[in-house]
């Protein structure tokens, strides 16, 4: 009996100690559970949001001077564990003569950011990137923009997402099978305390 419990328990902590995963944006990460900050100069959008990418566009099309910006997209992690995506970050457009501009992309942790890449935009950048949560933590990310030309798009898109959840259901299994093992353990001692009284 002891072996059987002591099986019993080290997979009920294994199952909490390494959170489930989820892949794209589904669940407690739906885009509809993400907040947007943006700055105040160019547009600024998060369009085209589906379960398996989210596009990001930064632009200026009427200041005539370049701007600086910014965009972050943030959650709360709804498990502890590795949250995983592929970036791509490119030039939409660019009107003949104007200059790329510099995009650089953070993740954030509680507040915290973090450089993950500064690319000029005169080609594509592909980028994985890996973070890891706890459980109720704020984290997403952040695209700076600096020196966006009148005219000029720059677009990335986070793909191949997938981010940790607990796993309560696993919790609830164990502590029924715990208590149905328990009282099968009382059965059995009852038993045998009544055939020793014969």
């Amino acid at each position: 009996m002891k072996n059987l419990l002591l099986c019993f328990l080290v997979l009920m902590f294994s199952g909490t100690i390494h959170a489930a995963m989820i892949n794209g944006f589904n669940g407690p990460y739906h885009v509809a559970n993400w907040s947007t900050t943006s700055g105040l100069t160019g547009a600024l959008s998060v369009d085209n949001p589906t379960a398996q990418s989210i596009n990001f566009e930064i632009a200026n099309p009427s200041y005539n001077y370049p701007v600086n910006t910014f965009l972050e997209y943030q959650t709360v992690a709804a498990g502890t564990g590795m949250v995983s995506f592929d970036l791509i970050m490119s030039l939409i457009f660019r009107p003949f003569g104007a200059y790329a501009p510099t995009l650089s992309f953070f993740t954030v942790v509680d507040g915290i950011h973090s450089v993950e890449a500064t690319h000029n935009l005169d080609n594509s950048l592909f980028q994985h990137v890996d973070i890891m949560v706890h459980n109720g933590q704020r984290f997403g990310f952040r695209f700076d923009a600096q020196n966006v030309q009148q005219g000029v798009f720059a677009g990335a898109t986070i793909t191949n997402f997938s981010a940790p959840v607990s796993e309560p259901a696993t919790l609830l299994i164990a502590a029924t099978g715990f208590m149905i093992m328990l009282r099968l353990n009382r059965s059995k001692k009852g038993k045998q305390r009544l055939n020793l009284a014969e």
